[in-house]
């Protein structure tokens, strides 16, 4: 009788899932709602609480030539977070392109306040949510001490918020090529009252951040140290809720310089709507 051959076949295996805003495999965790957090960075707020926690973190140009930063948590938890400041009218279209985020804050202006209530969120500011789940600690002062921690928050949440969907586009290493651009080991952001400078570590993988010359570290001494840095050269409008705050523009197209792996990729940012992604391409419009 005739005999089957079987022939063997190996099939390439299905790309494991990985999670929206890290790009890394997904857990029990990590592709939950993101919890925005509102975290100070006056010289009074440093140094700061849960900040090396938090997936993606917006700095962005305030009153004073200062900055503050807007902290996205969706991957990992922070016990303790702050300190925790209040809304900007810049903050909304990095609002409103995460599908009903979670977002933590110490209130704002009437005016504010008033635009805030008609953004897709979950609202988890002081106001809604109340002290217990904030607190203040006392070896600061105010309003450079409000605290909460990413549990509390996301529990005062009661499972509200969508999933975000992915806000930059990163390499595979199984699949693709790595990161190509530029050797590059150091670069400086001037804002007018601070200086921000971003050195290459190679045995971290990172870029170390200083602030006005000195190590920027957070309350357990820890550097901060993005292993990806994606600098948006925006121009700055007037805040309708107060004159003397920049508001960014956020939308439209411009500059963009984006580092990883100890390497510069000088390109563009380009953002059709409030709701959609940034999108980054190099000089030949490919996507970074």
């Amino acid at each position: 009788p005739e005999i089957p051959v079987i022939v063997p076949t190996t099939q390439p295996a299905p790309p494991e899932p990985t999670a929206t805003l890290t790009g890394l495999k997904i857990t029990s965790e990590n592709n939950r709602p993101s919890l925005v957090v509102k975290i100070d960075n006056a010289s009074a707020a440093r140094p700061q609480f849960g900040i090396n926690r938090a997936d993606i973190v917006f700095e962005e140009l305030i009153e004073g030539n200062q900055t503050r930063f807007t902290a996205v948590f969706q991957s990992q938890e922070a016990e303790q977070i702050g300190p925790i400041r209040s809304v900007r009218t810049g903050d909304f279209d990095l609002l409103r392109n995460l599908n009903r985020p979670l977002f933590a804050h110490s209130g704002g202006n009437a005016y504010t306040m008033s635009i805030l209530q008609g953004i897709d969120l979950v609202d988890l500011g002081v106001d809604k949510v109340g002290y217990g789940t904030f607190f203040r600690v006392y070896d600061r002062y105010s309003p450079h001490n409000l605290m909460s921690s990413t549990g509390a928050l996301r529990r005062d949440a009661l499972g509200q918020g969508g999933t975000p969907p992915a806000l930059l586009n990163f390499v595979d290493s199984r699949t693709d090529t790595p990161f190509q651009g530029t050797p590059t080991s150091r670069v400086q952001i001037g804002y007018g009252g601070i200086t921000v400078d971003y050195l290459w570590n190679s045995s971290k993988a990172a870029w170390d951040r200083q602030q006005n010359g000195l190590p920027h570290v957070d309350s357990n001494g820890m550097q901060i140290a993005p292993t990806n840095l994606v600098i948006q050269f925006v121009s700055y409008g007037q805040s309708p809720a107060y004159p003397y705050t920049p508001e960014p523009n956020l939308l439209g197209q411009g500059t963009a310089w984006v580092l990883s792996d100890g390497k510069l990729i000088k390109g563009s940012w380009a953002r059709s709507s409030s709701e959609a992604a940034t999108r980054y391409a190099d000089e030949n419009g490919a996507e970074i």
